[in-house]
């Protein structure tokens, strides 16, 4: 049905006839010659429609937004002074010699750029995921995925997939409970966490194991805790702490890099609690130097959703939002709108955003899950 994504034709196409299908971003009628800006997964492009081609001017003064069309035309360089150098089509246009609608599109409840409540934006998704911020951060979570699954499987960790029904185990939240239709009086429980079966694994001699997985827990909503998220799962055997710990950094390192073009400090600032305790006479930690931040950091395996750190200085910091969920557990959830108050509002431009509430929980075993990331566990003579 086409040739071309719309955000990919550039001037190298210059003279070649193209075909591109999309929806209709914006309609604009300039006194018998009517542009369309037709928009698709990659980006938009302008697309004339002119009055001498009559088939295709009346079928263009019938386009209204959102329509889906599929376009045919000729790529031409812009007239001198109507560049676009906002868009990376920005310098050629599309003379259509054929358009055709391929489906109409009612009235609609809100215009792509315009700020509606939250309930509205939920009730209408299927618009609200065409908002080019959305696309962003469903292709930045796949990106952080995939980063994920590159380095644990160039490390030997082997991804396995685990149970959704089971049974329930006690955790740290009410379970979701699914009746059992062959077994009446019976409940399968949805997983809080692959705990049992990556247990299991590392008795089994699989060793490394990890998961991006689905999880469920009936609680109060939380900065980086909603009904089902997802959660990266690790479970490792024979590693000693600083190994466990120098994995994770190079994890978290690579993420950064990969995803948002930044680079953390190799290995990571760490306090242990007796320093912050006897420099601060609390958790709540500054460096001093600008250099990196702790606000509120939890010791023994509990904290809470605003516990921040913050690499970098305040212009092109990235945060992560810091919470065990137990003493086996390190949640983290990259953030924009969460912040610590102590810190000013995010630049989503170069931080870590909640993809879709997307949670990377790190787990590893009892005697390690306190060091990951950030060493601030008691030595042993205070516990």
């Amino acid at each position: 049905m086409r040739t071309h994504y719309c955000g990919l034709v550039t001037a190298s196409l210059t003279g070649q006839q193209v075909t591109v299908a999309g929806w209709v971003h914006r309609r604009r009628d300039h006194g018998g010659v009517i542009f369309v800006d037709l928009r698709d997964r990659e980006g938009l492009l302008q697309v004339v429609c002119n009055p001498d081609a009559a088939e295709v001017f009346a079928t263009a003064e019938k386009l209204r937004n959102e329509f889906v069309v599929q376009v045919t035309g000729t790529v031409r360089e812009r007239p001198a002074g109507t560049s676009n150098a906002n868009l990376a089509t920005g310098q050629v246009e599309v003379v259509a010699s054929a358009v055709e609608i391929l489906n109409r599109a009612d009235p609609l409840p809100f215009q792509l750029d315009e700020q509606v409540s939250e309930e509205v934006r939920l009730r209408y998704r299927y618009l609200d995921l065409r908002r080019e911020v959305m696309g962003q951060r469903l292709r930045q979570r796949h990106a952080i995925t995939r980063s994920m699954r590159g380095f644990l499987d160039s490390h030997g960790f082997v991804d396995v997939e685990t149970p959704m029904l089971t049974k329930a185990t006690p955790e740290g939240a009410r379970d979701y409970l699914v009746p059992s239709r062959t077994h009446a009086g019976k409940f399968f429980a949805l997983p809080q966490s692959p705990q049992i079966f990556k247990q299991l694994l590392m008795v089994a001699g699989l060793e490394r194991y990890y998961q991006i997985v689905r999880c469920f827990r009936d609680e109060d909503l939380r900065a980086d805790r909603q009904p089902e998220f997802t959660q990266l799962d690790i479970e490792t055997s024979f590693l000693s702490q600083d190994q466990i710990t120098a994995l994770m950094e190079s994890l978290v390192r690579q993420l950064f890099r990969e995803v948002l073009g930044q680079e953390l400090p190799e290995p990571f600032p760490r306090m242990s609690y007796h320093e912050a305790m006897r420099r601060f006479g609390a958790q709540v930690l500054h460096s001093g130097s600008g250099n990196w931040s702790v606000f509120g950091l939890g010791v023994g395996g509990w904290a809470e959703p605003k516990d921040i750190l913050d690499f970098g200085n305040s212009g092109t910091g990235s945060r992560l939002v810091m919470g065990a969920m137990a003493t086996t557990r390190l949640s983290l959830a990259p953030v924009s709108q969460v912040v610590h108050p102590r810190l000013e509002a995010p630049d989503t431009t170069k931080r870590f955003r909640l993809w879709c509430r997307l949670v990377l929980e790190i787990s590893c075993t009892a005697s390690i899950a306190r060091t990951a990331l950030f060493t601030m566990g008691k030595s042993k003579g205070q516990e």
